[in-house]
């Protein structure tokens, strides 16, 4: 026991008190500095979900590619454009061939795929505004159209419409914590 007079047990506490003149731990994080690790972190964010909705943008320009590759008599095709039209290409390419009919059925074809790669540049603006409606259905699309590829035994493309929607899964996420941060502000 402490014979110190001036010793009482309710005055003891295991963290020192601060005096109003001492300075704050350097181990705490100051307001300046938290506002800083918020910033960067927002940067990270924004730059990881801008990546995740650019994927759209991609894989409609991506798919037009591969149907007017396909509408010259073409075998090339890029994997990250859509099965959808390149199943829709071929059936149309088959149509022309097998019955000598003119070039208007692979015009009805370069329509229908005009209007998906529309609907996936839709997908690109609106997810860039933040929505998550966007993401969610364009998603739901491009996995529907990775079990159309594994269908047809088109197998790296299917593995790489997985990455891709891994990638927007990432920005969805994104987005969630960009809404927290910014509620936070």
């Amino acid at each position: 026991m402490n014979q110190d007079p001036g010793f009482h047990q309710e005055n003891f506490s295991p963290t020192p008190q601060l005096e109003a003149s001492q300075p704050p731990s350097p181990t705490a994080p100051s307001p300046d500095r938290l506002r800083g690790q918020m910033m960067v972190e927002k940067e990270q964010l924004e730059r990881q979900f801008a990546a995740g909705a650019s994927w759209f943008f991609w894989i409609a320009g991506l798919s037009l590619v591969n149907s007017i590759i396909s509408l010259f008599g073409g075998t090339l095709h890029f994997i990250f454009g859509l099965g959808l039209t390149q199943v829709v290409d071929g059936l149309v390419a088959g149509i022309v061939e097998g019955v000598q009919a003119h070039g208007g059925f692979r015009i009805v074809a370069l329509f229908f795929d005009l209007a998906i790669a529309g609907l996936f540049v839709l997908f690109g603006f609106l997810s860039g505004k933040r929505m998550h409606w966007p993401f969610i259905v364009g998603m739901v699309i491009y996995t529907l159209d990775a079990l159309l590829l594994l269908l047809f035994g088109d197998y790296l493309s299917a593995a790489v419409h997985g990455y891709v929607l891994y990638r927007m899964y990432t920005s969805v996420s994104a987005i969630r914590r960009l809404r927290e941060l910014d509620q936070i502000q």
